[in-house]
């Protein structure tokens, strides 16, 4: 009976309804602003033509495709709006095929190649080499949007089963990394604060993330670390409590522990505190300007490498356990040292997951009295 009370407890968090739309609407849906795939908070559009195409020749020759999955919603008006939780790729592909702009004008930019004409398709060969002005051209442009593709629409008023599903359904992705689901889970708080957040984190993080990071969002990523690290007594045990039953269902994954930790932060953190944060965070990069958690080498006298993850946490904590310690001869003295050898005498391995290390920054910031060297044994 319990099981039975549960379930149908559970089962009313959220509403569902599985809906065959037309190309053609899909289409008309976008252009009137009632289909939102904004990828400043989804993955980047990145599919190649060859993709492209063959997700343009499945949907011809109908063959199965994914659904696509929505948070519905209702505007003032009584006009339903659909928020793309998964499908972004596939949906960028069909607007950026027939040209189709959304009521501001913005087309989606692809970060892999333009789609000019179709190419790679291996059974419908004949589109091949065809653009859409050529299907309208042969008069086929109405069987492309006739064509159908399943919607599946969500409808809830639990902002964490909203959160929920969408990490479900993209953990089971192999398309969004862990911090672009994170990016997400934040930008269904709030779009517009979330793009805030994304553009000042962004360039600020400028002068110690090469493009490559960047592009990955991997500023972003360092941004809720030190978040997370400012309430880590507030957040750390609710967040462990999750990880503990995820071990407990046989989770061996020890790499992902630190990403079940950040990706919890953000869907129990308000955004508008992540907002605060902004300009905590500024400062701290300034205390840090010029050397950028990097190994300081003494006979150079300059920072060289790349950043290090681990001395940006030791910082992180540093920071707000007293942030007047962290100066240029502070860093000078206490971060000379090679990480390998660092983490091999003060965790006593080599390579630690990310977790243990996260969590061996901050017993070693809690346990450091000023005149002692951070590193010492």
């Amino acid at each position: 009976m319990k099981l039975n009370a549960r379930w149908k407890e559970l089962r009313n968090t959220a509403n569902t309804e599985n809906v065959l739309m037309t190309i053609s609407d899909i289409i008309k849906f976008y252009e009137r602003g009632r289909i939102n795939i904004n990828p400043s908070y989804q993955r980047i559009y990145r599919w190649t033509n060859e993709q492209k195409t063959k997700f343009i020749e499945s949907i011809l020759l109908k063959y199965p495709v994914p659904p696509i999955i929505t948070i519905k919603t209702e505007n003032d008006n009584g006009i339903y709006n659909y928020e793309i939780i998964d499908g972004v790729q596939r949906l960028a592909t069909i607007f950026e095929f027939v040209n189709a702009k959304p009521k501001d004008g913005k087309a989606i930019e692809n970060k892999v190649e333009s789609l000019k004409k179709l190419e790679g398709a291996n059974e419908f060969v004949a589109i091949n080499g065809k653009c859409w002005d050529d299907f309208k051209e042969e008069q086929f442009d109405f069987i492309f949007e006739s064509s159908t593709l399943l919607f599946i629409n969500l409808t809830t008023e639990n902002e964490d089963v909203k959160y929920e599903i969408f990490e479900r359904l993209n953990t089971l992705s192999t398309d969004l990394s862990p911090q672009e689901i994170r990016n997400s889970i934040i930008a269904l708080k709030d779009k517009d604060k979330y793009i805030k957040i994304s553009n000042t984190i962004s360039e600020l993080s400028k002068s110690f993330l090469g493009s490559a990071d960047l592009s990955k969002r991997i500023d972003l990523e360092y941004f809720i670390e030190f978040s997370l690290i400012k309430r880590y007594k507030q957040y750390v045990e609710l967040i462990n409590e999750k990880i503990k039953v995820l071990i407990k269902l046989g989770s061996k994954n020890k790499t992902r522990h630190l990403d079940i930790l950040l990706s919890s932060y953000v869907r129990l953190v308000d955004i508008d505190e992540l907002v605060l944060d902004m300009s905590e965070y500024k400062k701290f990069l300034i205390l840090n300007e010029n050397l950028y958690f990097k190994k300081y080498n003494v006979e150079k006298n300059k920072t060289e490498g790349n950043c290090i993850k681990f001395f940006f946490e030791v910082l992180s904590f540093l920071y707000f356990k007293n942030k007047n310690m962290i100066t240029e001869e502070f860093y000078k003295i206490n971060f000379s040292q090679n990480y390998a050898d660092i983490v091999k005498i003060k965790l006593g391995k080599n390579n630690p997951n990310a977790k243990v290390r996260f969590e061996s920054a901050q017993k070693i910031v809690s346990e450091y009295k000023d005149g002692d060297r951070i590193f010492d044994n």
